[in-house]
């Protein structure tokens, strides 16, 4: 479904290859999304198997990061309406790479070891901008964003599309119904 929507022909001819199929699923889904939700999940529960304060989770609103994830989704839904599929699944894919970047450059692992705090502001922002991505996957990718979201455990419709509308305040609904978000 990823790849097919990817090279969908809006607005030039395109064509389905094997090798094209396999670099797109192993290349942006699996390096980008998967992981990322590996790594910081794990990491999550391996050093905070007993949660991380919902002051800290909630530390994506306000912040620089809740910005350019919320252009981002406004962006996301303003193609959608365009009819520009490929467009908004390409800037789905972009909040990935941000959240990876994030990810990769405050490098929790070497801050926990500094400063187990620190790594906890790391994950539990990094793990928000997971649920985020889970919500503008929902479009594309249904069936990933659904075994993304359940790791958060179980989280009511309207919170799902509060996040897609851009309110990320209902994370706090989120974390406060489930500590912590993996399984």
């Amino acid at each position: 479904r990823y790849y097919l929507t990817s090279i969908a022909p809006e607005t030039s001819d395109s064509s389905f290859t094997w090798k094209g199929f396999q670099a797109k699923v192993n290349g942006e889904l699996a390096n980008n999304i998967g992981n990322l939700v590996n790594r910081c999940l794990k990491f999550w529960k391996k050093n905070w198997e007993n949660g991380i304060d919902l002051n800290i989770l909630t530390n994506i609103i306000g912040s620089s990061e809740e910005e350019v994830l919320k252009n981002k989704l406004a962006e996301v839904r303003g193609f959608l309406s365009n009819k520009e599929i490929k467009k908004a699944l390409d800037h789905v894919m972009s909040m990935g790479h941000y959240a990876n970047e994030y990810f990769s450059e405050q490098a929790p692992w070497a801050q926990f070891k500094e400063d187990p705090s620190v790594a906890s502001e790391t994950i539990a922002k990094t793990a928000s901008m997971i649920f985020i991505l889970a919500c503008a996957l929902r479009p594309f990718l249904p069936n990933l964003s659904n075994d993304m979201i359940s790791l958060y455990g179980e989280v009511d419709e309207e919170v799902l599309k509060k996040v897609y509308q851009g309110d990320f305040s209902a994370l706090k609904t989120v974390y406060e119904n489930n500590q912590v978000p993996v399984k």
